[in-house]
């Protein structure tokens, strides 16, 4: 996913130390070629979120998603979640911490110490 910040009348917006007319116009310029050379690589922009992009691809595909959380605590889930309608799409999550809630729910192989 390509985040411009600042949405200006091109489509793009550059700001930062150092950037005058002409360095932003150069730099949107690019960004526009760049986008156009591998637009089936770019799946939003803006203010478009990752959760609401993978929802929007889940729909149109008619798949459905589940996590298997540890250490992110059930983040994932809670982003996903987070989006409008995601149970058309969202089956649900396990968060395990343990090894052996890991094996218990994930059959997460355990390996010898």
């Amino acid at each position: 996913m390509l985040t411009f910040p600042n949405q200006e009348s091109s489509g793009y917006g550059f700001q930062g130390p150092g950037m005058t007319g002409h360095s932003r116009s150069v730099v949107e310029k690019q960004a526009e070629q760049l986008s156009e050379i591998i637009s089936e690589y770019i799946f939003g922009t803006d203010d478009d979120s990752l959760e609401a992009i993978i929802g929007k691809i889940l729909r149109a595909k008619k798949q459905t998603l589940g996590t298997a959380e540890s250490c992110t605590g059930g983040y994932i889930a809670h982003l996903i979640t987070s989006i409008s309608r995601s149970s058309d799409y969202f089956k649900g999550s396990v968060i395990a911490m343990t090894m052996m809630s890991k094996s218990r729910y994930l059959v997460y192989a355990l390996k010898p110490s």
